[in-house]
């Protein structure tokens, strides 16, 4: 899925808790200016964005960037499983990824899909990480609110299954911060995952030391503007650094049946950062 010019690196690299799997994009004929982050979205959506991701890498190092694109810890084709990833964990990987991208003369570039915008928000808050450019893909804003969602999937599936189940979401959450583990289709997750993630909210304060921050979503039709809830993060973080929000039109494809490309997010995606 790499273009002629572009050399692709997949990889091990010693993470906190084990091996994780990378996978790095290259231009063969010249030296990158600058290092590019992958932060994928989770669970599910992970295995529907993969697609993209690879497409967008190879977009990203044509453009002269080192494009580094990880599985957590737990996920993917890194070691363990996600009943042991932690929410700090997975920081702490990214962290690290960075360090050894700054350690070899690069500048740090983000790009964040859904969940991967709180990892990214919480690398560059809890962390004081520096950024040229940020950019959100469908950005989940509420941690609480993403986990709710997933929780639903388990509920869901007790009424196709005819399971009998009268659980709630907010139960679920409960018997997660007594320190029970949960599965849910297919993905165990733990109480120190849920709770690091539900008090990841985009809302609370602007990333600082960030160059410029790209905020893009997919509608189906022209016209329609972000989702009320980004509008809100917008609004506030707009108050002390200067964010470049827009819509564009395509599947939403983390989510979608079948694997779908978005080619207008990729192309508009890389126009930005052509002109940055």
């Amino acid at each position: 899925m790499s273009s002629s010019s572009v050399q692709v690196n997949p990889h091990f690299t010693k993470g906190r808790a084990g091996k994780n799997f990378l996978v790095s994009f290259r231009r063969q004929d010249k030296l990158p200016v600058a290092a590019f982050l992958i932060i994928p979205p989770l669970a599910e959506e992970l295995n529907k964005s993969r697609r993209m991701l690879c497409r967008m890498a190879n977009h990203l190092a044509e453009l002269g960037f080192e494009v580094v694109m990880p599985d957590l810890f737990g996920t993917g084709d890194s070691e363990g499983d996600f009943a042991d990833a932690t929410w700090d964990l997975w920081r702490e990987d990214l962290f690290d990824i960075c360090t050894g991208l700054k350690a070899n003369g690069y500048n740090i570039n983000i790009l964040a899909v859904r969940a991967g915008a709180l990892l990214a928000y919480d690398l560059m808050s809890n962390k004081n990480l520096n950024c040229e450019n940020l950019v959100f893909w469908q950005p989940v804003v509420s941690g609480d609110m993403w986990l709710t969602q997933f929780l639903r999937l388990k509920l869901a599936a007790s009424i196709v299954n005819d399971t009998g189940s009268k659980e709630t979401t907010k139960a679920l959450k409960t018997r997660l911060s007594e320190g029970e583990a949960i599965e849910v289709a297919g993905y165990t997750v733990s109480p120190s995952l849920a709770n690091g993630i539900k008090q990841l909210n985009l809302q609370n304060i602007a990333p600082s030391g960030c160059g410029k921050i790209f905020w893009l979503e997919l509608i189906a039709s022209d016209g329609k503007s972000v989702l009320p809830s980004s509008k809100k993060v917008l609004e506030k973080w707009n108050q002390s650094v200067e964010v470049h929000s827009e819509t564009v039109i395509g599947q939403a494809f983390w989510s979608t049946t079948e694997i779908t490309d978005a080619d207008n997010l990729l192309l508009r995606t890389k126009t930005l950062l052509s002109v940055n």
